[in-house]
């Protein structure tokens, strides 16, 4: 549609493959640009059962997974790899440079694994799919962990199927996004991380770190920015020494357009619409 001239841009999350982009950008005819997202691409592991009831074994995977490798090819360098759930948009979020150890993780999996194999089946829902290049990256990280003893079976479902399925837990890694509704993290934190939190259970992330939950119970007395931001590092920090999930990535939203527009340009959220005017000469009225 771009190169037929039947629309001037795209936008929305997700709304064009960054390989897509790369390819309209050496067309000739587009502007592309992007700008830092709130939105963050992560692994749900199945804290609920084996292997992944075992903090050993999520260790594993948070070190086994070569996020930079993620981002140069399959995100064709939108994004920035990171270890940290809480995206750096957030005031109070941060960048963790990645850790890629295969070596210890290999190691951190044998204690679990012992010599024997482990079949784990990997979700991969349609509606991520069809938003950013998860089939292959899904397959990337299938080969990461079968160093470590893990064989993955990767289950393509549409979105309400998988939901379902990670209620039940029958499921043990998951593929997926998250964005941030506002600037106070607690509520998002919450969810995945409390071992109260609603996504935790209806996940069955089943993460219970009673450090972390002490730390939610502080945030409901604590009003200072500086202290808030205290509790927050401390709980950012516990997550890094015991995973509940295995961040990837922070995502960039992409801006593609034709020559024939001026004035845009990607934002956090969408594009500057209202700075967005037709170039002299495009023809239109």
């Amino acid at each position: 549609a771009m190169k037929s001239g039947e629309i001037q841009g795209v936008l929305d999350l997700g709304g064009l493959a960054p390989i897509m982009a790369e390819e309209l950008e050496r067309d000739g005819r587009f502007t592309v640009n992007a700008a830092h997202s709130t939105i963050s691409h992560y692994l749900t592991l199945n804290g609920g059962r084996f292997p992944f009831s075992d903090v050993r074994m999520r260790k594993a995977v948070n070190l086994a997974v070569d996020r930079e490798k993620i981002v140069k090819y399959y995100f064709r360098g939108f994004g920035t790899p990171t270890m940290s759930f809480l995206n750096s948009t957030n005031p109070f979020g941060r960048v963790e440079k990645p850790v890629f150890d295969p070596v210890k993780a290999k190691e951190l999996a044998k204690e679990v694994l012992g010599d024997k194999r482990q079949t784990v089946k990997f979700l991969l829902p349609q509606y991520g799919m069809a938003r950013y290049p998860y089939k292959t990256i899904s397959e990337f990280i299938q080969a990461e962990l079968k160093p470590l003893g893990l064989d993955a079976e990767i289950v393509m479902v549409d979105g309400m199927t998988s939901r379902k399925m990670m209620a039940k837990g029958d499921y043990d890694l998951s593929i997926g996004t998250r964005g941030l509704g506002n600037l106070d993290p607690t509520s998002l934190l919450f969810e995945y991380f409390d071992s109260k939190g609603a996504t935790n259970k209806a996940s069955c992330i089943s993460y219970n770190n009673p450090k972390v939950d002490a730390c939610f119970e502080a945030l409901k007395t604590v009003y200072d920015l500086d202290e808030r931001r205290t509790v927050y590092t401390e709980i950012l920090d516990e997550l890094l020494a015991d995973p509940a999930v295995v961040p990837l990535l922070e995502d960039q939203n992409i801006a593609v357009c034709s020559h024939e527009l001026g004035g845009y340009k990607a934002a956090v959220y969408g594009i500057t619409l209202d700075k967005v005017y037709w170039r002299k000469g495009a023809g239109k009225e």
